[in-house]
């Protein structure tokens, strides 16, 4: 499939409404339930922290951190950054090409949340995945003919309310490997930059028992490695909240 895009403003907020609820919603559904089991436990006796979930800022439920994955070989190198202006959230259009990228359009968009489930506003969002052949940009690949369309690589900063939103390719199976995008996640604090997390996400609805690097999560965890997915006549939409340690 032939897309093109002409969007290059993207906003976290364009998002909105476009998902089923996403992990951190249903958290935020529990307190009825969690005060029924308070509840219950005073009146046996038990210590609150007894049952896992109910430790947490204000005594409210703690969310598990979203799973590391590994980097891979493909992050872009570090000549490409110095080389390389159009660092954008929007994938589809490398700035001064007039060329579209093949495949199909992906809206992916969610929130950065701490495990207390409050945004984390401000955060960096990097992502970067292979082009719909099945080729990584700006590495030792592109000795291989890769799409000149398609940027390969992007970064976005979260809003007050932890959001971000990219406009990219639905990922694409390669070499052994399911669908799926590699993300980054980073502070600047003081002048320096403080990684989070890096990780992978795959779409829910694809396969995945037969890859290896999501097998490596915890079985209880893989889950939120795992991104809704919307299909509409003109794209994808993808909606996925990461959970990390901020």
């Amino acid at each position: 499939m032939l897309l093109t895009s002409s969007a290059r403003q993207l906003t976290p907020a364009a998002a909105d409404g476009l998902a089923e609820p996403s992990h951190a919603d249903a958290a935020a559904a529990q307190p009825e339930r969690i005060a029924r089991r308070r509840l219950v436990l005073a009146a046996s006796g038990l210590p609150l922290l007894a049952l896992p979930g109910l430790a947490g800022a204000s005594g409210g439920t703690t969310l598990p951190l979203t799973p590391r994955q590994s980097e891979g070989p493909f992050y872009p190198q570090q000549s490409f950054f110095a080389q390389r202006s159009d660092l954008d959230a929007d994938l589809l259009q490398v700035a001064g090409s007039n060329a579209s990228a093949r495949g199909t359009p992906m809206a992916l968009s969610g929130r950065v949340l701490n495990t207390r489930g409050e945004p984390v506003g401000g955060a960096l969002v990097e992502i970067w995945q292979c082009d719909a052949g099945g080729t990584y940009l700006y590495t030792a690949q592109t000795l291989r003919q890769g799409d000149p369309g398609f940027q390969g690589f992007g970064r976005t900063v979260t809003d007050a309310q932890g959001r971000y939103a990219f406009r990219t390719l639905r990922p694409v199976p390669y070499g052994g490997r399911v669908p799926h995008v590699h993300v980054k996640v980073a502070l600047t604090e003081r002048g320096a930059r403080r990684e989070l997390l890096t990780t992978q996400v795959y779409l829910r609805g694809d396969d995945l028992s037969g890859d290896f690097v999501i097998r490596s999560a915890p079985a209880a965890l893989r889950d939120r490695l795992i991104a809704s997915v919307q299909t509409t006549p003109a794209e994808v939409r993808a909606s996925w909240d990461i959970v990390v340690a901020a």
